[in-house]
């Protein structure tokens, strides 16, 4: 890695004197290339960071933004392909599950035991992904634009990390039409388009889109054949624009979301010898004596093996079953540790194709449908006194849940021993796991989200926007998971429990009242500078009533016995103060100081017998400062754009996982408010047009955090661990950067050829959020290589027709996208590894007057 690391260094260096160097070589516009001909200008890239259209370089907000044509020449098929464009920003995958993507932005993401920092926008809507994850998307987009840092003043949620925007495209006028096929490896399949129909002209438009993909499975069971990792999903997209007078605007967007997955393969890395309760050893008479009696709590896993074969009746009505009780449930508790250590063993070769096979005990699947529905109202008041030209927008957003289904196996393991079904009952003792079971469903509007805005732009220099925020979720019952480890033996009948309980009753709602203005200065302190300041106060309130999750007689799980409700009220305030100065039309430079947050939320289980325990959280803060650049500029022929951010950030009431020693010895988990930290990096986004032919891309990204407070040790409680304090920061390698040459030339009647190569390189990264309480027994994730390679053939022929041919992962690198640590809970780790090289070819026609 230490190559890697010196070759990124390297272009740093290179990168760094780039920016110096053309900050002093601001040239005239008109640059010719060496055969004297225009180089040609530089795309203006249009975005929304501050909720109306602007140039990216006008904008005093470090964004990252791609056009759709951007999103196919550069391979980005899915949200982890962003991280290899957008420096700052990495990927990991949530929950011990591929579909659920965690952004992490300059450090802000979703740890164990905390919220999302980063929030996706869908059609301007905060989107959840609606239970089937957030990585299935990517298709007939508009734009993806990446904004970094605290947001709020303009945006439903507010967050201390950023925010992605993800707008589909939006029916046009005229005409148009495209399909795309494209086939690979692994029995890659894909088939996506869209039609546009203008209606009534200039007044109703139509635009219908569709995706169907199909892919086999990377990583295979080596205990059921089973090939995990997979793709077969269907999404269906409807939009429809209405514009009946020039004043108003409607546009409706409708999504049908279809998965039938095997789910993601997760793979043994470690198992705990030290946990209680592998150890098998049968307890010696008297301690046994002291456990039924009541005397004494059972400490390891031979102990409640014996008392619970002693307890089931065998001592009253058949006493010699007692010692084969014991024998089978002793030789299965073995075989499943052993299991886990013979899958954690074969990782420690040099065979890199292990990283593609896992123990499974059970056949997994991921199945379910959701719907999503947007609304978008805008008004065009016009010109009005004092306020300017006016402008009213409505964004409403609800969805439905069909039922999403998974069935997967955490732990690597060939027989029970981290497996999870999610949306399932209980019946007759067994886990039901069929279509006719829709657990975890709701209905329309249960769940939604409403943002009104009022927004005005006076004398066409100075913009101002107000705003009303408010989401809604309910739901009466929500099933609790069910959970199988260490193989099931300390069931009475060989079957899962539920974690935890139902939560009933359950109630969220979220206000957000927000508001930014910018004021051009120019008439009154100097030409080009602008101030802008935004604040934002937001409400959030949180109903929840745990019941506790019972096995009756017949094996149903249902509701038991409720707990007092647990209600949480906070309200935070974030806010904007920037200054932006347009030194000329090429050079711009801001100083930026925001604030964010991220909601607080409720202890679920809150056992207020321990020490410490608290029923609730409260919000996080992180305050930001922000100095940036945005440059075009020329130097002999060649023409080039460069921007930089320089940031620091503090952050405060870091919501963390905390561990609390209980009365009897044993340690339970909360979410609690223990932790501050600093965070500072640089970012560097550059490309040089050296000729028309020619194109050279450089992203670099640095990043160092720490933690400056969090009290206490690894044991919890109890003194004598590491101060946690030490606690390695997830999500964040110090190091960055893709470099990327793209060379396009036209070919006469066969078309317009254009070639991508990019080389992406990171350092190492911390991807165990209980790394230091484990006890570092996973090491960090090395520094990686991801090199992707693009070859297009547009107009062949003079016709609408293109060729693509993609190479991903080229080097085959098998990183990790996630470490989940149950270590000190259910006794393993595992990790999920990033898709292998995959290749393929792609057609697209194309009807109307798209590129």
């Amino acid at each position: 890695m230490s190559s890697h690391v010196s070759s990124l260094n390297g272009a740093l260096r290179i990168g760094v004197g780039a920016v110096a160097f053309s900050t002093l070589a601001v040239l005239p516009a008109d640059a010719q290339d060496s055969a004297g001909k225009s180089v040609g200008s530089l795309e203006e890239v249009v975005v929304t960071a501050r909720k109306r259209e602007e140039s990216l370089q006008g904008v005093p907000v470090a964004v990252t933004a791609f056009s759709e044509e951007q999103l196919r020449e550069q391979n980005i098929q899915q949200s982890y392909d962003l991280q290899f464009h957008t420096p700052g920003l990495m990927m990991r995958a949530g929950s011990a599950t591929r579909s659920n993507v965690d952004f992490f932005i300059r450090g802000q993401g979703a740890t164990f035991g905390s919220a999302p920092a980063v929030v996706t926008y869908f059609a301007e809507a905060p989107s959840t992904g609606g239970g089937l994850g957030g990585n299935g998307q990517f298709f007939d987009l508009e734009s993806v634009q990446v904004l970094k840092g605290p947001q709020g003043t303009l945006f439903g949620r507010s967050t201390t990390g950023g925010a992605v925007l993800i707008s589909p495209a939006r029916p046009k006028d005229d005409f148009q039409a495209s399909i795309q096929a494209s086939a690979g490896n692994l029995n890659y399949s894909e088939l996506n388009g869209f039609i546009n129909v203008p209606l009534i002209d200039e007044v109703l438009a139509m635009r219908i889109s569709a995706n169907s993909v199909r892919r086999d499975g990377f990583t295979k069971s080596i205990t059921t054949g089973q090939y995990l990792d997979d793709q077969h999903r269907d999404n269906f997209r409807l939009g429809v624009s209405f514009r009946p007078t020039e004043w108003l605007d409607n546009y409706l967007m409708f999504q049908d979301n279809r998965a039938n997955e095997s789910g993601t393969g997760a793979v043994a890395l470690a198992a705990n010898a030290n946990h209680p309760f592998w150890n098998a050893t049968a307890p010696t008479p008297q301690r046994l004596a002291s456990i039924l009696a009541g005397q004494a709590a059972p400490g390891t896993g031979g102990e409640v093996i014996a008392a619970l074969c002693t307890g089931l009746g065998f001592a009253s009505g058949n006493p010699a079953g007692i010692p084969a009780c014991v024998a089978q449930r002793t030789t299965r508790l073995t075989q499943t540790y052993d299991g886990l250590v013979s899958n954690a063993a074969r990782l420690q070769g040099e065979d890199s194709d292990e990283i593609r096979r896992s123990g499974t005990g059970v056949v997994q699947a991921l199945k379910g449908r959701t719907q999503d529905l947007v609304n978008i109202t805008t008004v065009e008041a016009g010109e009005t006194p004092f306020l300017g030209d006016l402008s009213f927008k409505n964004i409403f957003s609800t969805g439905k849940n069909y039922g999403v289904k998974t069935l997967r196996d955490m732990a690597g393991s060939p027989l029970p021993a981290g497996i999870v079904w999610t949306s399932n009952d209980i019946k007759n003792f067994q886990p039901v796991y069929d279509n006719d079971v829709a657990k975890g469903e709701n209905d329309w509007l249960d769940n939604y989200t409403n943002e009104f805005q009022i927004a005005g732009r006076i004398h066409d220099k100075h913009d101002w926007l107000v705003g009303l925020f408010y989401e809604s979720n309910a739901s009466d019952l929500t099933y609790p998971p069910v959970f199988s480890t260490f193989g099931d033996v300390f069931s009475p009948t060989f079957t899962p429990s539920p974690v935890g309980g139902f939560i009933a009753d359950n109630k969220t709602i979220t206000k957000g009242y927000f508001g930014q203005t910018t004021i051009d200065l120019s008439d009154w302190l100097l030409e080009g500078l602008r101030v802008t300041a935004g604040y934002r106060w937001s409400d959030s309130f949180r109903r929840s009533t745990s019941r506790a999750a019972v096995i009756n007689s017949s094996g149903n799980l249902v509701p038991g016995v409720a707990s007092a409700p647990v209600i949480l009220n906070d309200q935070a305030p974030s806010w904007n103060l920037s200054f932006d100065y347009q030194i000329n039309h090429q050079l711009l430079v801001y100083v930026a100081q925001r604030r964010g947050f991220k909601p607080g939320g409720v202890n679920v289980g809150f056992n207020p017998a321990v020490e410490g325990a608290t029923r609730s959280y409260t919000p996080e803060t992180l305050d930001d400062l922000e100095v940036g650049m945005k440059l075009d500029w020329n130097i002999g022929d060649a023409r080039g754009r460069t921007n930089t951010a320089l940031y620091g950030q503090r952050y405060n009431d870091i919501q963390r996982a905390q561990f609390l020693s209980t009365p009897t010895g044993s340690v339970v988990q909360q979410t609690n408010n223990i932790a501050s930290a600093e965070i500072w990096g640089l970012e560097l986004e550059n490309m040089v047009k050296l000729t028309r032919q020619w194109q050279v891309n450089l992203t670099y990204s640095y990043i160092h955090p720490k933690y400056t407070k969090w009290p206490g040790d690894s044991n919890g409680l109890a003194p004598g661990g590491i101060p946690l304090i030490q606690s390695p920061y997830p999500g964040t390698p110090e190091h960055q950067g893709t470099f990327g040459v793209r060379y396009q030339t036209p070919l006469g009647n066969l078309g317009d050829l254009s070639a991508l190569v990019e080389y992406y390189l990171q350092s190492s990264v911390e991807l165990n959020d209980s790394a230091l309480q484990d006890g570092f027994l996973i090491p960090k994730e090395q520094g990686y290589r991801n090199l992707n390679l693009r070859f297009d053939l547009s107009n062949i022929g003079g016709h609408p027709l293109d060729l693509g041919l993609f190479v991903r992962n080229a080097t085959d690198d098998g990183h990790k996208l996630s470490v989940n640590s149950l270590y000190s809970s259910a006794g393993f780790i595992s990790a999920l590894y990033a898709e292998p090289r995959t290749y393929g070819i792609e057609l697209r026609y194309r009807i109307g007057g798209q590129n």
